[in-house]
């Protein structure tokens, strides 16, 4: 018989998965908007944005012990990257000011490195639970993003408010106390063993089954494509957002923050979006995304640009969340949820690493500000066009367990 979480459980769960979380956010805005500053150039930024995620990308695929680490103990392989990255974080308070460049990036690749193993776990973790029956495909697809979207929304705010208040400094400081804290998901652990799978979880019952696997196998491929243009996406907010910001008169990091908190809060609020509202929905909010890429950039006002950046994350979340809970559907054992735990955090991570390069290229010479209809034109493609399409088709095909 399988067992559920209870709720109470549950809540404490994410709540201690967020409170860790919140390191995300704040090396999110603190990294890109010193980045901003010390570069003053799109390529300079893209190339930040490019070590950042080629670091953990290169090593997802180099490192077979970590990707079998992740799958057999994933909440243990949040836990000790983070007091790696206690340490890399509190060293980077002392020094960042004094070192510039160098350090910027090291600290950089190393911090998004723990992340990426962070995230990957946590990926792997909510499969895994799907497939154990601890929960069910929505409500691990919820929870995934609840943790980090939670997470991020307080990271942003607070590192934007830091950097404007008392430079870069005190900001790795409270990254290195929310990695700390990831000691407390120790508590979790009883509640997230997982038992013996049986027969069927390790993929015995499917033999019989060739076509509607293969069926399976050709849609989470598709998904796996959606989560990447969801990384165009992601990438074009990152790369547009500070580089504009910071090259624009009168605009501080206190205002990037905002701006970044605001599509926390839509990114947050979008994972308590009812199950069944989320396919109607689901289209009007990339249509809402499209929006807010068009004038999230432009000079009306920060009370209108929270609201763009608002719409921005709610409509990016709720697609998100549907490729994600398509995905843990699909999925029929635990060593499934640890590849594609992988897949998606790679493809991820492959996308976020080269966009931003690209960016940076096409924009090499110009204004930023000039630049803001490239944003624009990236939301019209993937959140207008191939993102719909892609949700789209992954709901008319069947799920096969």
């Amino acid at each position: 018989m399988m067992v559920r979480m209870h709720k109470t459980s549950l809540a404490i769960f994410v709540t201690l998965l967020s409170l860790t979380m919140v390191g995300e956010g704040m090396i999110t805005v603190t990294l890109l908007w010193t980045s901003a500053s010390m570069g003053q150039s799109p390529i300079f930024i893209g190339v930040v944005l490019f070590i950042m995620n080629m670091v953990p990308f290169l090593a997802q695929i180099l490192f077979k012990p970590m990707r079998r680490a992740i799958e057999q103990h994933p909440l243990g392989m949040i836990i000790m990257p983070r007091m790696i990255g206690c340490v890399a974080a509190s060293l980077a308070g002392m020094t960042l000011d004094a070192s510039g460049l160098i350090t910027l990036i090291a600290v950089a690749a190393c911090l998004t490195f723990i992340s990426f193993i962070s995230q990957q776990c946590i990926e792997t973790l909510m499969g895994q639970l799907t497939v154990t029956g601890m929960l069910d495909a929505g409500t691990s697809a919820r929870l995934s993003q609840t943790a980090l979207q939670s997470g991020v929304f307080v990271g942003n705010a607070l590192a934007g408010i830091l950097i404007a208040k008392s430079g870069t400094g005190w900001v790795f400081f409270g990254i290195a106390v929310s990695f700390a804290s990831s000691l407390l998901l120790l508590f979790a652990a009883p509640w997230v063993r997982m038992g013996r799978e049986s027969p069927a979880q390790t993929g015995a019952g499917h033999a019989a089954m060739p076509a509607q696997r293969h069926m399976s196998e050709r849609t989470l491929w598709l998904l796996l494509a959606g989560m990447a243009l969801l990384a165009v996406q992601l990438s074009g907010f990152n790369f547009f957002v500070p580089l504009i910001f910071e090259s624009r008169s009168g605009t501080s990091a206190a205002d990037y923050g905002l701006v970044s908190a605001a599509a926390g809060v839509g990114a947050l609020l979008a994972t308590f979006v009812r199950f069944s509202l989320r396919g109607y929905i689901g289209h009007a909010a990339c249509g809402a995304v499209v929006i807010g890429d068009a004038l999230v950039t432009q000079p009306v006002g920060m009370v209108l640009t929270s609201v763009f950046a608002f719409a921005i994350g709610f409509g990016f979340n709720i697609s998100r969340i549907r490729i994600r809970q398509a995905i843990f559907e699909r999925l029929t054992t635990k060593q499934e949820s640890a590849l594609w735990g992988g897949r998606v955090t790679v493809a991820f991570r492959g996308v976020s690493a080269g966009a931003p390069m690209l960016f940076g290229l096409l924009l090499m010479g110009q204004v930023p500000v000039a630049q803001s209809w490239v944003f624009a034109a990236i939301g019209v493609l993937t959140m207008g066009v191939a993102i719909p399409a892609c949700l789209l088709f992954s709901t008319r095909t069947p799920v096969w367990r």
